[in-house]
């Protein structure tokens, strides 16, 4: 979309929306260096991934 191309639209027949909140995400951006933050996260992210790779699913990434 940011290149100007044309994004065809799709139809799925189901979907699921996940908002997730880490506990004690706060505490842990205020006390642990950006690089070990960052690597939590990640971390978390793999577990989910792979959780998500085991049962064929399409994954869209939004911040």
């Amino acid at each position: 979309l940011l290149k100007g191309s044309v994004v065809a639209p799709e139809i799925f027949q189901q979907a699921t929306v996940c908002f997730a909140v880490m506990c004690d995400f706060d505490d842990i951006v205020r006390e642990c260096p950006g690089d070990v933050t960052i690597a939590i996260i990640n971390q978390v992210f793999e577990v989910i991934d792979g959780e998500m790779s085991k049962h064929d699913v399409f994954k869209i990434e939004t911040l």
